[in-house]
């Protein structure tokens, strides 16, 4: 953290598509609304967003005292083989990162003033998103939603994606279970009203 000492604010280009400008995470503010007012987002055609755990969000736990922000940065289909870069989309977020170095020359100060509910509020995000990734792709092993999506939820354990891996197909098979139980039941029933 000592390297940030003298930083007059962070700015991480590390979002897919074009336009986000991540000023909160999960309750967590990353800038002043100083910083905001002179960065001039607006005419580069950002907007600002709330976003999902990131490397400046790190920073903020670990007492980053200067506003950041994670920018969209012109890259597509995040953690897949299709993978890809707008070189359009690229250079504006580099033109506007540009226009903020070399215009917003003071420090700008940011106190990240978070209680203790977020890491807890987290923790249930983070699993309510995992389960929807895996109900888009319920045929997903653990090892593969492990290895694609470790970097989104760094601080989740290969033990806490098995967990939730876990209780996803256990809820899952209850609920199979119970319908065909109750289809069954169904199906016994209309036999004794016939």
């Amino acid at each position: 953290m000592g390297f940030f000492e003298d930083a007059r604010f962070v700015i991480e280009p590390d979002r897919r598509g074009y336009e986000d400008l991540i000023t909160n995470i999960s309750y967590t503010s990353l800038c002043s609304d100083e910083f905001l007012k002179d960065i001039g987002f607006n005419a580069f055609g950002y907007q600002e967003e709330f976003g999902m755990m990131t490397d400046v969000l790190e920073l903020k736990e670990k007492g980053l005292k200067v506003s950041c922000l994670n920018l969209s940065c012109g890259y597509y289909e995040p953690h897949t083989d299709h993978e890809f870069t707008v070189k359009k989309d690229l250079l504006n977020c580099l033109g506007l990162v540009e226009h903020i170095i070399e215009n917003c020359l003071s420090v700008y100060p940011h106190e990240n003033l978070e209680s203790g509910y977020y890491h807890r509020y987290f923790e249930i995000d983070a699993e309510t998103e995992i389960w929807d990734i895996l109900s888009w792709d319920p045929e997903m092993s653990v090892e593969d939603l492990y290895e694609m999506y470790q970097t989104n939820y760094p601080r989740l354990k290969k033990e806490d994606f098995e967990r939730i891996y876990n209780e996803y197909h256990e809820f899952n098979d209850e609920e199979e279970l119970w319908k065909d139980t109750n289809l069954k039941g169904a199906v016994n029933t209309k036999r004794l009203w016939l």
